[in-house]
């Protein structure tokens, strides 16, 4: 639905609230959480959505998702999608989550600066390996843990994780209107690709490589709308994350309605990934379930970035 309003625009996000008033429900109503709305609107809102997107001015499809339901406690209910939601953005947090108070500081964002001495320790000068600094390592330990208790029925880190989830939208999104606002949007013959630059944003954010993927495919879906000529080519992402001098590179590729991030055929970003760091001996760490996802040393990133462009030039 973003995509296809526009939501990036001006014009875009009126036509947004436009709709949201059509549908019955009031501003303040739609800018609050889902449990606190008024009942008798909660109980109208899904036949309201099917009578307002299927009309031809909005052509929306797919607004709705279908899903089970598990029931907690008398009090609690959680859909399946949501639990899903909730559970990836523990595990995608930039920092470890293990109290409400560290999980709120994250959401609003207060730690400006954090006490990295660790991760300088772990940073020696022998950039051979590629391991992730203790720190990091730690907080993703420390998040797993934390997501396993969430998904055995701990109502309170489910509810922090699913506020987690909203945040993480909102920073992902606000990065791609920024990046679509600024023209940070750059081409060659086969891709499309864009740096995340740390002044946009914390640089930390997107340290985690499932964070960087769904911002690569909601930036692939503005352009599928935006973009008229060549609007199937796939899309690179890449971020430089200074303190652990590497940068985070992810591809994801187009197939329909449907967007593709793993290692078969329709997504080609692994196999030039490794043909291109064959031909430069770039040190490339390809240590995640997906071939198109790899970090890369920030020495050995200019030389592999300009074989991938001209590997694709020659295409």
């Amino acid at each position: 639905m973003a995509a296809k309003l526009s939501i990036w625009k001006e014009k875009g996000r009126k036509e947004l609230n436009r709709l949201i008033t059509k549908i019955g429900v009031p501003l303040n109503e739609a800018q609050q959480q889902y449990r606190y709305m008024n009942n008798n609107l909660k109980k109208k809102l899904k036949d309201k959505i099917l009578d307002v997107i299927e009309q031809p001015e909005y052509n929306l499809s797919d607004i709705l998702i279908h899903s089970f339901l598990r029931q907690i406690d008398t009090k609690t209910q959680i859909s399946a999608s949501d639990l899903t939601y909730a559970l990836s953005s523990i595990l995608e947090a930039p920092k470890d989550l293990e109290s409400a108070e560290e999980i709120l500081e994250a959401l609003i964002n207060k730690s400006q600066t954090t006490n990295r001495s660790e991760e300088s320790k772990s940073q020696n000068s022998n950039q051979e390996n590629f391991f992730l600094p203790e720190e990091v390592e730690y907080n993703r330990i420390k998040n797993f843990w934390y997501a396993y208790e969430a998904l055995a029925g701990d109502v309170q880190k489910l509810d922090q994780g699913i506020e987690l989830a909203i945040e993480m939208q909102k920073k992902t999104m606000t990065e791609a209107i920024f990046l679509l606002e600024k023209r940070g949007v750059q081409a060659c013959k086969e891709f499309r690709y864009c740096l995340v630059k740390s002044e946009s944003t914390q640089e930390k954010f997107f340290s985690h490589p499932l964070t960087l993927q769904k911002l690569a495919i909601l930036m692939l879906t503005f352009l599928k709308e935006l973009v008229k000529k060549d609007a199937e080519k796939p899309f690179l992402v890449y971020v430089h994350h200074k303190k652990m001098k590497k940068y985070l590179v992810v591809g994801v590729s187009p197939f329909g309605d449907h967007f593709i991030s793993n290692t078969e055929d329709r997504n080609e970003f692994g196999n030039k990934f490794a043909e291109v760091a064959r031909k430069t001996e770039a040190r490339v760490l390809d240590d995640n379930f997906e071939s198109s996802i790899i970090e890369i040393p920030e020495d050995d990133f200019e030389a592999f970035f300009g074989e991938l462009q001209d590997l694709a030039e020659e295409s």
